[in-house]
């Protein structure tokens, strides 16, 4: 009885193994380890190269983490790519535009839906708020946004502007 139970002690699906708990000599369900993709979303290259560096260092040392950079790459894709991420490049207007908006929306859900994150970090406006909807759209399991600053409504002006 011995060798067939070994035998089933290494059936696999697609998302658990069966293991054997030696303590109470039955098989018990243990989740499979598997790849975490990471999302960083940021509007554009010079944002990723002057904020975020230590950040996607920090996050490439995650065991097991796929990281993925998802802005407007430009001239600086090459210098994103030395960091060790995969990068994904995502147009964004600079200004307001609801139609500019909402094309940008739809392209970060697109790649999230085709990309299946587990995570996503939005940072800087834009990504805080398009990013946030197309993670959660996208059926995104943990999605964080960063907030720089406190705002203008915060500063101390002498003038009657800081009233």
């Amino acid at each position: 009885m011995a060798g067939l139970a070994d035998r089933f002690c290494s059936f696999r699906t697609a998302e658990s193994r069966l293991i054997r708990d030696a303590s109470k000599e039955r098989y018990v369900d243990e989740p499979i380890p598997h790849q975490v993709n990471i999302a960083f979303v940021m509007p554009d290259g010079y944002s990723i190269m002057l904020f975020a560096k230590g950040i996607l260092r920090a996050l490439k040392r995650i065991p097991g983490a796929k990281v993925f950079v998802i802005c407007d790459a430009g001239e600086y894709a090459e210098k994103i790519a030395a960091l060790g991420v995969s990068t994904i490049s995502v147009p964004v207007y600079r200004w307001f535009s609801p139609w500019e908006d909402l094309k940008y929306t739809w392209r970060l859900w697109r790649v999230m839906r085709n990309h299946r994150f587990d995570i996503v970090f939005n940072f800087s406006t834009k990504p805080n708020i398009f990013g946030t909807i197309a993670a959660k759209c996208a059926g995104v399991r943990l999605h964080c946004f960063h907030v720089v600053g406190l705002g203008s409504g915060f500063e101390s002006r002498p003038d009657i502007s800081g009233k």
